[in-house]
């Protein structure tokens, strides 16, 4: 009895022992992701692609009251009408238009900056989770024609991605 006793004891100050050592590592692993040290987006570097119509001249996208803005860069070799400018976040698959983004089409010129400004209400900003100086990803879609084009029939999407830190409008 005296041998099993023994056994017994030694199991239990090995699992009392180790156990210890493995709940100080759990705490150590909670007190890194506290403070943000598994915080991936940190990282990532910002991003702007588009198709081979635009190029983004920043990475970056500023939020204002009620509308974020963004600036592209036309990469056509001929003059292009947009129509229109969608987006939508990285959890929703359909895109919400930014209307009233301008009154009319807007002509754009090669090498023409285009500054794009998505207006939206308070259920959007919660849509979309963006907070300033924190990371988002929005998804644009810029519905265009060739000025040559007067009735539209060819007319095109390019879309986009923009993953860039917020910053607030100043």
């Amino acid at each position: 009895m005296g041998e099993v006793q023994k056994r017994g004891q030694a199991a239990l100050e090995f699992l009392t022992t180790y156990g210890w050592a493995f709940l100080v590592i759990l705490v150590a692993i909670a007190a890194i992701a506290y403070v943000g040290g598994f915080d991936y987006e940190r990282y990532v570097p910002d991003r702007c692609n588009f198709g081979g119509q635009f190029s983004c001249l920043s990475r970056q996208f500023v939020l204002a009251e009620d509308h974020a803005a963004f600036t592209v860069r036309s990469l056509s070799n001929t003059d292009l009408v947009i129509t229109d400018i969608s987006y939508r976040s990285f959890h929703s698959e359909s895109f919400n238009s930014c209307a009233p983004w301008e009154v009319d089409d807007v002509s754009v010129s090669e090498g023409e900056d285009v500054i794009i400004r998505c207006y939206f209400n308070a259920t959007d900003v919660d849509y979309f989770n963006v907070r300033v100086d924190q990371k988002a990803r929005v998804y644009l879609r810029i519905s265009h024609r060739s000025a040559q084009d007067l009735t539209g029939s060819l007319a095109r999407n390019s879309q986009g991605e923009i993953y860039a830190n917020v910053e607030a409008l100043s």
